[in-house]
């Protein structure tokens, strides 16, 4: 019985937040309990989402439908739980549904059955005619994780995942193709909102075919080492591919208990940002690990820092450029871009920069490694290719709030193309950011 949303999933980046409202059978917020059949008392608390959302300053990416909807059987490490739901599904012909799946996964069937496609577009109109109107809905995620709804046998899965029984990674079909320019053809006709739309797939890969057609892109990273290492490398590489917005919509690890004080989400929430990412990482498991631990107050540093940031204000033209040597224990990453003037006659140099701890990750912690590190610097960060004249260098520290911790005014000389900037020391992250003065002295 079926079509579900559960939980919101709360990014946190900048007030207003995106966030995920996961459309999941067997779920409290169940919106489609019989095929063409919407639960009224469902709908009801997904009002009440959208409204606590509103309240709070949240934008909701919602997404219509989850691999788990078109699994048979799908364990986890968890051996009480079981992600398949084909057998609750109103897909299934068990339940009035369309598809009569004898054998094999129903997720071949369903991009191709032109039944099913009716019925998915009926609940999307739905969707969009009761919910579309209310703006805290910034997007619609049309499938997520889509690869996960196939099985390893399933001809459409080019790789099985490793790690567990489905399918992963390199997943490329005509038909899911096909499927989604069908389907984003209809909402963007009916849709009045003009919402942007996207799919997701698990990791860091998906379907060029189906990826260039969306309005922005996204990557899931959960359990890697390094978060401030790793996140939002790929959702970079998919914004210059495709030419939109990229960010990480899921991360996390497993088991959550091994990352109590958050560093996993912290290091994910600083990250991408400086990587040009559209969002700050989006963290799964609100439904324990962020409220048990306390863990959302760490959004408030980094929305501090994105506040000072004027991103829609500047054309970004690539990296920052370091080529001074720095600790072996820190790394840095940023970008750079031209901002345009007021009246838009001259441009100005604008630059972010992250340097991150390498100390300071949830496996060492994990490990036994004291929670108090030790700081790295000061470090003297040779910025190359920059312009003549003075630059404003703000430093924030998300260990005291994100505050506005050290402004100072460095130059480029006539002899040379670098600038020379002190970074403070590193105990966690830091984030900075350097501005273009004029051919001045202050």
């Amino acid at each position: 019985v079926w079509l579900g949303a559960s939980l919101v999933y709360s990014n946190g980046t900048t007030a207003p937040n995106p966030a995920m409202v996961t459309e999941n059978p067997q779920q409290v917020l169940a919106v489609e309990q019989q095929p063409y059949r919407y639960d009224q008392q469902s709908c009801w608390r997904v009002d009440q989402t959208l409204g606590a959302a509103r309240a709070a300053g949240i934008r909701l990416l919602l997404t219509v439908e989850n691999f788990a909807a078109l699994r048979r059987n799908m364990p986890t490490a968890q051996p009480a739980e079981n992600l398949g739901c084909f057998n609750w599904s109103v897909y299934s012909a068990s339940n009035g549904g369309p598809l009569a799946v004898k054998t094999g996964s129903p997720a071949a069937q369903f991009f191709s059955d032109r039944g099913v496609t009716a019925q998915y577009l009926q609940r999307l109109r739905y969707i969009v005619a009761r919910w579309g109107w209310d703006t805290t809905v910034f997007g619609l995620e049309l499938f997520n994780e889509l690869t996960n709804a196939f099985d390893p046998v399933d001809s459409e899965c080019t790789q099985p995942a490793v790690d567990g029984p489905y399918c992963q990674y390199n997943h490329s079909s005509p038909a899911v193709a096909d499927w989604h320019r069908r389907v984003l053809t209809a909402v963007r006709q009916f849709d009045g909102g003009r919402h942007l739309v996207t799919t997701s797939y698990p990791g860091y890969t998906g379907d060029t075919a189906v990826e260039s057609q969306l309005d922005f892109t996204t990557t899931h990273v959960y359990d890697v080492p390094d978060f401030a290492a790793a996140m939002g490398v790929q959702s970079r590489v998919k914004a210059e591919r495709y030419r939109t917005p990229s960010f990480v919509a899921e991360s996390g690890i497993h088991p959550q208990e091994a990352d109590p004080t958050g560093i996993s989400m912290i290091n994910g929430l600083w990250g991408p940002l400086f990587r040009l990412n559209a969002a700050t990482a989006m963290p799964w498991f609100w439904n324990y690990w962020i409220p048990h631990y306390n863990l959302s107050r760490h959004y408030v540093p980094i929305a501090r820092f994105a506040a000072r940031v004027p991103w829609a204000e500047v054309v970004w033209t690539g990296e920052t450029r370091v080529i001074s040597p720095v600790s072996p224990w820190l790394t840095v990453v940023g970008a750079t871009g031209r901002a345009l003037s007021v009246e838009n006659t001259t441009n100005s140099t604008i630059g972010i920069v992250h340097l991150h701890n390498k100390n300071f990750s949830w496996t060492a912690q994990a490990v036994g490694l004291p929670p108090l590190l030790e700081p790295v610097g000061p470090t003297v960060l040779r910025i190359n290719g920059m312009a003549r004249g003075c630059y404003r260098v703000e430093w924030f520290d998300p260990d005291i709030d994100g505050c506005l911790c050290n402004v100072t005014t460095s130059c480029v000389g006539v002899a040379t193309d670098w600038l020379d900037i002190i970074a403070p020391m590193v105990r966690t992250n830091v984030g900075g950011m350097y501005t273009f003065l004029g051919n001045t002295t202050a």
